[in-house]
């Protein structure tokens, strides 16, 4: 690591030291008053079945490489400030639920804009003495972040609609229709925007008093500035899912998928799909969660190119006291190119495939019911076919976070 990347990483830490000792040392003393297990947080504003939590963070940040590049990396730090709420309503067989946050980042260094990212999201839920539920879901933000879990690309305007309905059949079966829509728009005039439309019908069957069986079938349209019409892909698919509890929640499907790059049927590609979803809350102190999915995917940087994209993430979090709670996340994401690609390394054609592996831990310490301490870090590394597309990067962040 170049010298005065090493002296700017000491300086973050020591101005990270000067500024938690105090807050430490102030928070010492409702420490000592009162047991660990007797701090509990706050749980809102509260009007007639509505609850309203307002929050705030208050960050220090140092990026290795914000720009994920694997030649002329640049670090930089500063200030990132958060605020925003979340809601709930729940009333007559009606619920609602939502949050909104902004976030302004603050580059001291050169070579990097300053960062303003918002998002917000609703969720409707209604469900009918007979037992149907329709369900209603929706986001929409401005993000700076990559997201390879979902495959996205850092600084885009994302949008999404999705809607689903269940209805039951029989006392042991179960029908559900989802429908969805995304649009995402990326900052970066190199990269390709996209639309997608999605429908997905199941039916299920009961097999155990916790758990069913199902199997599905599903289609998407996507249109993308990187090919000309709708590519469109058809999935079959088979899996088991839970009754929700308060401990175990999952939904695991497995199938094939077939893409058509241009929509007009003349060519198939075949390849394996897969949805994960998991919690499990395994004892007071520990709970585990999974993700993932394999599908195909068009490509966000070369116009014309396809591919299919596997991901897999692993989570946990453990909360010894009400004080201190300690989460992680690993994830993992396989883009395999369809269509071999130029390696400007050698100017021969040549497979991409990149693998990206990336893990995160938050470290929180409650220091009263509306405030705690956080320490925060991130590493990632992207292992690709084309030398040029590799980086490494790690991202800390610490400061204060306050929730009423």
């Amino acid at each position: 690591m170049p010298i005065h990347r090493i002296n700017t990483y000491f300086r973050f830490i020591r101005l990270g030291v000067c500024v938690l000792l105090p807050v430490l040392f102030l928070g010492a003393p409702s420490v000592r008053a009162e047991p660990l297990d007797l701090v509990t947080p706050s749980a809102g504003l509260h009007w007639n079945g509505l609850t309203v939590s307002p929050f705030a963070e208050v960050l220090y940040f140092y990026d290795s490489n914000y720009d994920r590049v694997d030649q002329g990396a640049e670090s930089n730090h500063g200030p990132s400030l958060r605020s925003g709420f979340d809601f709930s309503y729940g009333g007559n067989r009606h619920k609602w639920s939502g949050q909104f946050w902004y976030q302004w980042e603050k580059y001291m260094g050169e070579g990097r804009l300053d960062s303003n990212q918002w998002r917000e999201k609703i969720g409707y839920l209604y469900e009918t003495p007979q037992g149907t539920v329709l369900r209603v879901d929706h986001y929409w933000g401005e993000i700076y972040q990559s997201d390879f879990e979902r495959g996205l690309w850092q600084d885009r305007r994302e949008f999404a609609l999705n809607a689903g309905i269940a209805h039951v059949l029989t006392p042991k079966t179960r029908i559900q229709l989802d429908l969805g829509s995304e649009d995402v728009k990326y900052l970066n005039p190199a990269l390709y925007d996209w639309r997608q439309y999605s429908a997905d019908l199941s039916v299920a069957r009961v097999l155990t008093p916790k758990s069913d069986v199902f199997v599905g079938v599903g289609t998407a349209l996507e249109e993308s500035e990187s090919s000309s019409g709708f590519s469109k892909s058809y999935r079959v698919n088979m899996g088991l899912a839970s009754r929700a509890t308060e401990k175990v929640s999952y939904r695991i499907a497995v199938g094939g998928e077939a893409f058509d790059p241009t929509g007009s049927n003349e060519s198939m590609t075949l390849a394996p799909y897969y949805q994960l979803g998991a919690t499990w809350r395994a004892s007071r102190k520990w709970s585990w969660s999974a993700s993932g999915q394999g599908q195909h995917q068009n490509s966000e940087e070369m116009a014309g190119n396809y591919g299919v994209v596997y991901t897999l993430g692993l989570g946990s979090t453990y909360q010894p006291n009400r004080r201190v709670s300690v989460a992680t996340k690993a994830l993992w994401r396989c883009d395999i190119n369809e269509i071999q690609v130029v390696d400007p390394a050698t100017g021969n054609l040549t497979d991409r495939v990149d693998n990206e592996f990336g893990i995160r831990t938050d470290l929180n310490y409650r220091l009263s019911k509306y405030a705690s301490l956080r320490l925060g870090g991130e590493a990632m590394t992207q292992i690709s076919t084309i030398s040029q597309n590799e980086y490494k990067r790690f991202r800390v962040d610490m400061g204060l976070n306050f929730r009423y």
